[in-house]
C-alpha cells in the first residue's frame, strides 16, 4: 500500500526537532512496503523535455541497501538507452558531500527511469549518512547534470528512512 504525504502535520515523528512556521507544507511522497522505505519529491523537467521528473530514495531494511531513481513518463533518453549498460550515477548534496553508485542505468517500462544502486554494506551506509544534513541533491551521470531536487528540509529523507526502518524492525 502506498501512502502519499503532502502536509506537515502528517509527518510529526520526522520533524519534531524542527521549529517550522504553522503554514509550512512539505511536498513529499512516502511509502513503506514490507521490508522497504521510500521517500520522493517532484523536480523539474527531464533534460531536453517538458516531462516532469520525480526523485526517490529507497532503502532495503534487511541489509541497508540504498537506491535512487529518477522517474519520468515519456523520457526519450531512457527509452533509447541500452538497458544493459552500466551508467555511473552521482548524487551531490548541498553539504558538499557526493557519492557515486556502484551500479546504475536507464530503463523503460511503466516509467522511464535513471536508477542507481549502492549495494548492501559500506557503500550504502556512507551514501545514506550523507542524507542526514542534506537539503538538496543534484543528480548527474558521466554525460552531465540530470537535475537538482529540493529535499524539502534538512535531513528529512534521512529521518524518514531511519524512522521507517526502525519501525519495520520493531525498534
Amino acid at each position: 500500500m502506498r501512502n502519499s504525504v503532502k502536509t506537515l502535520y502528517t509527518l510529526p515523528f520526522i520533524i519534531t526537532a524542527y521549529a517550522m512556521p504553522a503554514a509550512a507544507q512539505l511536498n513529499v511522497d512516502v511509502s513503506a512496503p514490507p521490508g522497504g522505505c521510500i521517500i520522493g519529491v517532484e523536480g523539474g523537467n527531464a533534460p531536453g523535455t517538458e516531462k516532469p521528473m520525480k526523485f526517490e530514495i529507497s532503502y532495503r531494511v534487511s541489509d541497508g541497501n540504498m537506491g535512487a531513481v529518477i522517474k519520468v513518463n515519456g523520457w526519450p533518453k531512457a527509452q533509447s538507452a541500452d538497458p544493459n549498460q552500466n551508467v555511473p550515477v552521482t548524487l551531490t548534496f548541498d553539504t558538499g558531500d557526493s557519492t557515486t553508485a556502484r551500479s546504475g542505468g536507464y530503463s523503460s517500462g511503466f516509467n522511464d527511469e535513471l536508477w542507481a544502486g549502492w549495494g548492501a554494506g559500506e557503500t550504502s551506509d556512507g551514501a545514506f549518512a550523507m542524507l542526514e544534513n542534506a537539503s538538496t541533491v543534484t543528480v548527474s551521470t558521466d554525460e552531465g547534470e540530470i537535475g537538482r531536487f529540493d529535499l524539502q528540509m534538512q535531513g528529512l529523507f534521512y529521518r524518514y528512512i531511519n524512522n521507517c526502518a526502525a519501525e519495520q524492525r520493531g525498534n
